[in-house]
This record gives structure tokens, C-alpha cells and sequence, in this order.
């Protein structure tokens, strides 16, 4: 009898260790998830995922995602090219993002170029 007691208590506490092993994993799996991955109303991420764009109202924006500050509203879309991510906006202003230095420069749009008219075109349409 006290051998089935202690396998009954053995097996017990197995299970359980078990369990509380894949809670564990669970729970820094969705820790890391929420600080490096994309969330419910992110749409795509550049730079790591330093630069986001989602939609949290009714527009989609461009925001930093350590901070949350919103760098540009009215997103219409995005191209990556040689690096760098052209972010496109009903507003006077894109972005030009560097994917390798993770950083990110603000155009007025009357200093567009040849390529930007070309980029503009050929971009990633959000809708």
C-alpha cells in the first residue's frame, strides 16, 4: 500500500512539474512575442521592428515602437529598396527609413526626386 501511495505521489508531482515547466514556456514565449513581434493592429515593421505601421483608428500610421510616438499619420504604403523604406502619406511629408542604422529622415514632399515619383508608384498599397 505504501509503495502505491509514494508512485501515486511520484507520478502526481511529475505532472505537475510539467505543467509548470509549459506555463513557464508559454509565458516568456509571450513576453518576447509582445517585445519584439508585431501587434493586434501592427500591419508590418521596419528596422527590426523599431519602425511600425498600424492601424489603431481608422488611418493607418507610422509610429516607434519603444516609445509609441507617431512619426506619420495617413500611411497609403510603403517600398524597400537597396536598404532603405520609402513611407508614403496623404500629408507633405514621407519617410525615408535605413534599414541597417535603424534610424529615419523626414522629406517634405516638394524635395522628392525622380526616384520617389518611381517609388510612389511601384509601392506597397495599404487599404
Amino acid at each position: 500500500m505504501k509503495k502505491l501511495i509514494s508512485s501515486v505521489v511520484v507520478v502526481g508531482l511529475s505532472i505537475l512539474g510539467i505543467i509548470l515547466t509549459l506555463g513557464a514556456i508559454g509565458t516568456t514565449l509571450l513576453v518576447i512575442s509582445a517585445a519584439v513581434g508585431l501587434g493586434r493592429d501592427d500591419v508590418v515593421g521596419f528596422a527590426d521592428n523599431k519602425y511600425i505601421i498600424g492601424r489603431p483608428l481608422t488611418s493607418y500610421n507610422l509610429y516607434e515602437k519603444n516609445s509609441g510616438t507617431t512619426i506619420l499619420d495617413n500611411i497609403i504604403g510603403y517600398k524597400t529598396e537597396n536598404g532603405k523604406t520609402y513611407v508614403f502619406s496623404t500629408d507633405s511629408s514621407y519617410i525615408v527609413i535605413d534599414e541597417e542604422k535603424e534610424s529615419y529622415l523626414k522629406k517634405e514632399v516638394e524635395e522628392r526626386d525622380a526616384r520617389y515619383d518611381r517609388l510612389l508608384k511601384e509601392m506597397e498599397r495599404l487599404e
